[in-house]
C-alpha cells in the first residue's frame, strides 16, 4: 500500500487550462476540488474494509495532493495569504496522509523564506512549530530529535520575553523523553504563564499527566495548585478530574467522593461533553483546538467504568464488591461497540491513532482480568499476550509455578530496561526481594551463599527504597505496608531462620505496629498499642499477612493470640491463599495446643491435612497437563 501511495503521488500533475478564463478562478476551483477530495476521503474513512477500499481512500487523498501542488507548481502568482493556506493544506496531508514528510520539510521551509521579510509574527512562528516540532513529532527519529531540539534553543534564545518564547519551551519538552525531562522546566513555564487561565491548565494538566506516566513523586506545592485550579472549559475540567482520579487509585484512596464529582459534573454539562473541538485561548490572538476524541460522554463513562473495576481488584473475591469481576468484561465489550461504532470525519492515521487508544485500554483490562485470576485462582490466566505487562506476566507465571530462576531472570531484564516503567521494576524489585529473603533464610549457618545473599537482599531493598520514595507511588499504604513485612520477615524470628541484622529494628516495629493499630483484626478494646493508627486499603491478603506478622510479635495474651490466628485461618479461606493460610494455620494450631483447646486443635489438623491434599491434587493435575502438552 505503502508503494501504491508513493506511485500515485508520482503521476503527473497537469490541469487543461484552456477550459477556464481565468487564472484566479481556475485557482479557486482547483483548491475547492483539493478540499473536497479530503472532505470526502474523511467522510468514508471509518466505512473502509478492504483493499480495494483503502485504495480509493489514498486516491482521493492523493487527489487533493496533487491539486494543491498544481496550485504550488503550476506557475500561479499566489498572494502570501493564498501561499500560506495553501502550504499549509498541502503540508498537513504529506505529514498526516503519506511518508512524504521530506516534501512537506521542503514547502514549509521555502514558505519560512518568503515570510522572513514580513511582519507576520504568528505565522512565522506556527510554521516554525511544524517545522521545530510537529514533524520531528511524526518522524519518531531520535537523531532527527536531537537536530531539532538543538534548532528549537536557537529560536527560543532569538526571541524576546514574549509569550510565543514559553509557547517554544513548551513545545520543546514534548520532544524530550519522559525520563530526561527536568520539574524545573515546567515550573519555569507555569510561572510565566500564570496568568493566561487556559494555556496554564493545559501545561498543568499536562505536568501532572508526565508525573503519572513516569511513575514519579508529585511535588506537594504543584499538586495542591492543580487541586484548587478551576475552569469553565468542559473538557479541560473532565480531564482533572480524571487526572485527580488516577493519582487517588495511585495513592490507594477512596475513590467514591470523586466518582460522585464527576457524576455531578455529568448531569449538569451533558450536552456540553461531546463536542469534538473546543478553542483553548493561549495568549493575545493565538489560541490552539483541543482535540478530545475519547473525551466524550460515553468514552468518559467507559473508562470510569475501567477505573472502578481497577480501584476495586483486591476485593474480587468478595461477592458483594467483586466490581472487577463484573466491570472489566463490561469494559472489554463498551470498547469494543466505541471501536465499531466509531464516525470521525478525519484522516486515517488520526483513526489507528484512535484505534491505538482502544487497543492499549483493551490490553489493560486483559492484564487486570489476569490480576484477577491470580487473586481468585492462583495462576495466569494467559501471559501470552503482545502488552507492555508480558514479561511481568511471564514472571508470574514462572514464579507460581516454583520456577525461581526463570523469574528472576525475566525481573532482572525488566530492571535493566533503561525506558521500562517504573511500577514494573518496583514489582521486579519487591518480587526479588521476596525471593532473595527466602533463599536465605534456607541457608544452613555457615554456608558461603549467606553473605552474598545478605549483600544482595541489602542492595535489593536500597533501590527498592529509593525507586518508591521519588515514584508516584511513595504515599500508597499498601506499598509501605507490603515492603515493611518483607522487611520485617528477613530481620525477625520466627519468620527466618536466619535475620539480617539492623540498627532500625526499632523504627520498623513502631510502623508495625502503628498499621496494626489500624488494621487489626481483633476487637479495638483489646489493641495493646497507642500509636496513631494507619489505614490500609481493604486487601484480604495483606491484612491477614499483616496480623500475622503483627500479632506473632506483639500479642503477649495467649487467649488473644488464639482468636487473631484463628480469625486470620478462617478469612483465609474466602481467597484463594493455600500457602498463607497453611501458615496461619500452623500458627493457630501452635497457638491453641499452647492454651490445650483441644477441640480447635483437632479441627485445624484436619484442615491443614486438607489443604495438603489439595496442593497436592493441584500439583499432580498441573504436572499430568503439562506432559500431555
Amino acid at each position: 500500500m505503502d508503494t501504491f501511495k508513493d506511485e500515485l503521488l508520482n503521476v503527473p500533475i497537469s490541469f487543461d487550462q484552456k477550459s477556464l478564463s481565468r487564472k484566479a478562478q481556475q485557482l479557486d476551483l482547483i483548491y475547492h476540488l483539493s478540499k473536497q477530495y479530503t472532505l470526502t476521503a474523511h467522510d468514508v474513512v471509518t466505512e473502509i474494509e478492504t483493499e480495494l477500499e483503502l485504495r480509493q481512500y489514498y486516491t482521493l487523498i492523493n487527489q487533493a495532493i496533487r491539486c494543491l501542488r498544481y496550485l504550488k507548481d503550476g506557475g500561479f502568482q499566489l498572494s502570501l495569504e493564498q501561499d500560506f493556506q495553501i502550504t499549509n493544506d498541502l503540508v498537513t496531508l504529506l505529514i498526516e496522509e503519506t511518508h512524504r514528510i521530506d516534501l512537506a520539510e521542503q514547502y514549509f521551509s521555502a514558505l519560512r523564506e518568503r515570510l522572513q521579510s514580513t511582519t507576520w509574527v504568528n505565522e512565522k512562528m506556527y510554521v516554525d512549530y511544524v517545522l521545530l516540532c510537529k514533524i520531528p513529532l511524526y518522524k519518531n527519529d531520535p537523531s532527527h530529535n536531537k537536530i531539532a531540539l538543538r534548532n528549537l534553543s536557537k529560536l527560543i534564545s532569538k526571541l524576546d520575553t514574549s509569550l510565543w518564547k514559553v509557547l517554544f519551551q513548551y513545545f520543546r519538552l514534548q520532544l524530550i523523553p519522559g525520563n530526561e525531562r527536568k520539574l524545573a522546566d515546567y515550573r519555569d513555564i507555569l510561572f510565566v504563564i500564570k496568568n493566561h487561565e487556559q494555556f496554564h491548565f493545559v501545561v498543568m494538566c499536562s505536568f501532572i499527566n508526565y508525573c503519572l506516566d513516569e511513575g514519579i513523586s508529585i511535588p506537594a506545592d504543584m499538586w495542591v495548585y492543580f487541586s484548587e485550579m478551576d475552569t469553565a472549559h468542559v473538557k479541560l475540567k473532565i480531564w482533572k478530574i480524571l487526572l485527580e482520579l488516577l493519582v487517588l487509585i495511585f495513592k490507594d484512596i477512596n475513590i467514591t467522593d470523586k466518582l460522585t464529582e464527576l457524576k455531578s459534573f455529568f448531569d449538569n454539562n451533558k450536552d456540553k461533553i461531546d463536542s469534538p473541538l473546543e478553542s483553548i485561548h493561549l495568549f493575545d490572538t493565538v489560541s490552539l483546538k483541543l482535540d478530545f476524541p475519547v473525551f466524550g460522554y460515553k468514552d468518559v463513562k467507559n473508562l470510569l467504568l475501567f477505573f472502578q473495576s481497577v480501584s476495586y481488584l483486591p476485593n474480587c473475591f468478595d461477592k458483594r464488591s467483586n466490581f472487577s469481576v463484573k466491570f472489566l468484561p463490561k469494559t472489554i465489550s463498551t470498547t469494543g461497540k466505541l471501536l465499531s461504532s466509531l464516525d470521525e470525519k478525519c484522516s486515517l492515521s488520526k483513526l489507528n491513532s484512535l484505534h491505538k487508544f482502544y487497543h492499549t485500554l483493551l490490553d489493560l483490562v486483559k492484564f487486570y482480568q489476569t490480576c484477577e485470576s491470580i487473586i481468585l485462582h492462583g495462576m495466569v490466566a494467559d501471559d501470552n499476550t503482545t502488552s507492555p505487562y508480558q514479561d511481568l506476566l511471564q514472571a508470574w507465571n514462572a514464579q507460581l509455578r516454583g520456577q525461581v530462576k526463570t523469574a528472576s531472570a525475566i525481573y532482572y531484564s525488566i530492571l535493566h530496561n533503561d525506558l521500562g516503567n517504573r511500577e514494573l521494576k518496583l514489582l521486579s524489585l519487591l518480587h526479588l526481594y521476596a525471593i532473595t529473603l527466602a533463599e536465605i533464610s534456607e541457608c544452613d549457618t555457615g554456608n558461603d551463599d549467606l553473605h552474598t545473599l545478605t549483600t544482595k537482599a541489602n542492595q535489593l531493598v536500597s533501590q527498592l527504597d529509593l525507586l518508591l520514595n521519588t515514584s508516584v507511588f511513595s504515599a500508597s499504604t499498601v506499598w509501605r505496608s507490603t515492603k515493611l513485612l518483607l522487611v520485617i520477615m528477613g530481620r525477625f524470628e520466627p519468620f527466618t531462620k536466619n535475620p539480617q541484622a539492623s540498627n532500625q529494628n526499632t523504627l520498623l516495629l513502631n510502623e508495625l505496629e502503628q498499621y496494626f493499630a489500624g488494621n487489626s483484626l481483633l476487637p479495638a478494646d483489646d489493641l495493646p498499642t497507642s500509636k496513631a493508627p494507619v489505614k490500609i486499603k481493604k486487601s484480604l491478603l495483606l491484612h491477614i499477612w499483616l496480623n500475622y506478622i503483627a500479632g506473632s510479635m506483639s500479642i503477649n495474651e495467649l487467649d488473644q493470640r488464639c482468636v487473631l490466628s484463628s480469625t486470620c485461618f478462617k478469612l483465609a479461606k474466602q481467597q484463594y491463599l493455600p500457602y498463607l493460610r497453611y501458615l496461619v494455620g500452623i500458627w493457630n494450631l501452635m497457638n491453641n495446643t499452647i492454651a490445650m483447646n483441644s477441640k480447635e486443635v483437632a479441627l485445624t489438623k484436619a484442615r491443614l491435612d486438607q489443604i495438603v491434599k489439595d496442593l497436592k491434587a493441584n500439583s499432580d493435575t498441573e504436572t499430568t497437563a503439562n506432559s500431555t502438552s
